[in-house]
């Protein structure tokens, strides 16, 4: 008799050694380690910083800058006259679609030492661009800085045009885009695989 007792006692109190099922105990806690927890977060720190790097312009894809940094070595984003600023709400860079591929396309305007250049840039199939010089000129001299006088704005497809040498009125079939300087606007449609200089149709 005394025996029983003694094992039913031993058994007890084995069952009240065990960890409540409410406690949560450190073996049953997985922490990642420091270490590993840190390089994640540098990780995600350094893919911010490389590609806020390579984006000389907002929204311009990277292969369209590696592009014009090829082409232009040291370009970056001009500064504009003030009447440049209010001529047209875009006037560093706009998007369309310049070659009825159905792609968006991108015109804008850099500065390369002392000129501006106004490019066009247009998505081919996988991911391929085209690079267009549309025009260049000198930068002025304003409030001690060089600034483009150039305001560059879209014209959409169907806009009435007129050609620059007989003065033949057309519909543009693509959207187009625009340079206006003094008061005078240019505009350049893509045709038989270049770009062509008309002006508005009055």
């Amino acid at each position: 008799m005394r025996t029983n007792c003694l094992f039913a006692i031993f058994i007890v109190s084995l069952l009240g050694c065990g960890p409540k099922n409410e406690e949560v105990t450190d073996e049953q806690i997985t922490v990642e380690a420091p270490a590993a927890a840190l390089d994640s977060v540098s990780t995600t720190r350094k893919d911010a910083v490389r590609v806020n790097q390579n984006e000389l312009m907002p929204g311009l894809p990277l292969p369209a800058t590696d592009l014009l940094s090829e082409k232009y070595p040291g370009w970056q984003q001009p500064e504009l006259t003030p009447a440049a600023k209010q001529a047209a709400n875009d006037s560093i860079l706009v998007r369309g679609e310049f070659n009825g591929d159905t792609r968006q396309d991108i015109a804008l305007q850099l500065q390369q030492n002392q000129d501006v250049v106004v490019v066009a840039l247009l998505e081919g199939e996988n991911g391929n661009w085209q690079l267009f010089e549309l025009h260049r000129e000198n930068l002025q001299q304003q409030n001690n800085s060089l600034q483009s006088p150039i305001a560059l704005s879209l014209r959409g497809k169907g806009t009435e045009l007129k050609t620059t040498a007989d003065s033949q009125k057309m519909t543009s079939p693509y959207d187009a885009i625009a340079l206006t300087q003094n008061g005078q606007t240019t505009v350049y449609l893509f045709r038989n695989g270049r770009f062509s200089n008309y002006s508005i149709a009055r």
